[in-house]
């Protein structure tokens, strides 16, 4: 089928990637020769000004109670409660692994918060402490996990270092529970769902395998109608397949626990959700990786008194037949991702099969790379895939470019 019209090609943004407009004038900081004393209208613009940055640093000092770095390996790091001797009995540890919205990143890259921290602070308080080890690798799919599972070192193109899934768990053990959040950035690049759930079981099972029980959590992707619509697709396969394993004590989504404003089906308006995202409509904001963590630390307390009690994990149970999408919806309900045939015009609908393929050649890790002006290496999907920028509300925010 041939277009008559020149199209725009939008995309599902990937997470922790680049927009085009990632940077932003700074708002001029008050005078310092500005005082109450001096100027009441000064004083009251100086306080509007810091409020947002007095908020967070109440919420980093509540973060910061009673956790602390136990261990840290590159930047992996392990948060675990203070006032430990180092003959105090192990606690339990809890790795969360996944992508940006694991590692935390906000404030366009400039901050990460991840909700690991505040997971293990708020165990503490329950009075069920354990420590804490956070691997969010920015920008990369399930098949780029799958691929570093046994590197001691993984650097993405932005945000921190982290690990293989399978060294994390051969050397910086023992490990209780993995928290597995991940998938994002393959709906980005639009891979097949039967592939992600695929893989997603994949990187569970590497835990399995080692009698290490898991929690898979469904992941997030902007509010565009049709990315709606795959997203919450793949959210139900990924709990369909969790049903299937023994070795997943629990499955949740990410946006149960978070509601976005449109909500899961695109249609909503909830404008108190607004603070939980940023404003690239892909990541959780500060505010909303502290929700999570603390979210999730009441679901915790219950994993862990079930694994206390004698959880058995089957090694052989992700060897059981993958639950399959009983229908994937045709490529034209979805904005095009892939390769156009000439620039900026879409000759013809590829077949599924053509769609995989595209997004198999605009891999992160066969990406092109551009330097960042602050010094960093940030992705970019190869010119061939360049795509649109536009930023309507019901458009992606384009991530990758």
């Amino acid at each position: 089928m041939v277009a008559t019209a020149v199209m725009p090609i939008t995309a599902p943004p990937v997470i922790g990637g680049v927009r085009s407009h990632s940077f932003h004038a700074r708002s001029p900081m008050p005078s310092p020769m500005s005082s109450p004393q001096s100027s009441p209208r000064a004083s009251s613009r100086i306080s509007l000004r810091s409020m947002p940055s007095q908020v967070q640093r109440l919420q980093s000092s509540r973060e910061n109670d009673g956790v602390h770095i136990v261990q840290k390996k590159g930047d992996v790091v392990v948060w675990g409660p203070g006032g430990r001797s180092k003959n105090s009995a192990r606690l339990p540890r809890i790795i969360c692994y996944g992508d940006s919205n694991t590692a935390g990143f906000c404030h366009d890259g400039r901050k990460f918060q991840p909700y690991g921290k505040s997971l293990a602070s708020e165990m503490a308080m329950l009075g069920s402490p354990c420590e804490v080890a956070v691997c969010g690798l920015c920008g990369y799919t399930t098949e780029d996990m799958l691929r570093e599972k046994a590197s001691d070192y993984v650097r993405p193109n932005i945000g921190p270092s982290g690990r293989g899934l399978q060294r994390m768990l051969e050397e910086d053990g023992p490990v209780d529970l993995v928290i597995i959040m991940t998938g994002t950035n393959d709906m980005g690049f639009y891979t097949p769902l039967p592939t992600i759930v695929q893989h997603v079981a994949q990187l569970h099972s590497i835990c399995h395998d080692r009698g290490i029980p898991t929690v898979a959590v469904a992941p997030t992707q902007c509010s565009g109608l049709s990315t709606r619509k795959m997203r919450q697709l793949l959210a139900n396969e990924l709990s369909k397949w969790a049903r299937t394993s023994s070795s997943v004590i629990s499955y949740l989504d990410v946006e149960d626990l978070l509601p976005r404003p449109v909500g899961k089906d695109g249609t909503s308006n909830n404008h108190a959700a607004a603070q939980h995202w940023e404003r690239d409509d892909l990541h959780l904001s500060f505010a909303g990786s502290v929700k999570l963590g603390r979210a999730l630390a009441s679901h915790a307390t219950t994993w862990m008194k079930k694994i206390k009690s004698g959880h058995q994990v089957s090694k052989a149970s992700h060897r059981k037949p993958l639950v399959q999408v009983q229908a994937i919806p045709a490529i034209a309900s979805f904005p095009p991702c892939f390769p156009e045939k000439q620039f900026g015009h879409i000759q013809q609908i590829p077949s599924l099969s053509e769609w995989g393929s595209a997004r198999r050649h605009a891999s992160p890790l066969a990406s092109a790379r551009s330097i960042s002006p602050r010094g960093g290496n940030f992705m970019r999907a190869p010119r061939a895939a360049s795509f649109s920028t536009a930023t309507t509300s019901s458009q992606a925010i384009l991530l990758c470019r």
